[in-house]
Parts: C-alpha cells; structure tokens; sequence
C-alpha cells in the first residue's frame, strides 16, 4: 500500500513497481481509500478493474 499526498481537492499520484518472483499468471487490482479528518478510517471509495499479466 502507498499514500498519494495531494493537497484537499487537488488530488494526488502513485505510483508502485512489482516483481514477479515466479512464472505464471498475475492479476493485478487498484484500490483508492480515503480518510476523514477527524475519525482517520480508512473508506473505500473506488476499484479497478482486474489486469492480467503473464509472467515468462
């Protein structure tokens, strides 16, 4: 997991590297949570669809 820090209402970016550790099929997924000020759970607000990878 990694935190994108935006300023409020201007967003923010992340970007994330993986390495397959062995051959096969990999299926990948993002997930944006957010926070409330006050309370700092975490809620889900959004998920991708799932990409599929093929590791040689």
């Amino acid at each position: 997991m990694k935190c994108a820090h935006g300023a409020v209402f201007d967003g923010g970016s992340v970007n994330t590297w993986v390495q397959a550790k062995h051959r096969g099929t990999l299926q990948f997924r993002g997930a944006l949570y957010e926070t409330d000020w006050n309370s700092h759970k975490l809620r889900l607000q959004f998920v991708t669809p799932t990409e599929t990878v093929r590791v040689r």
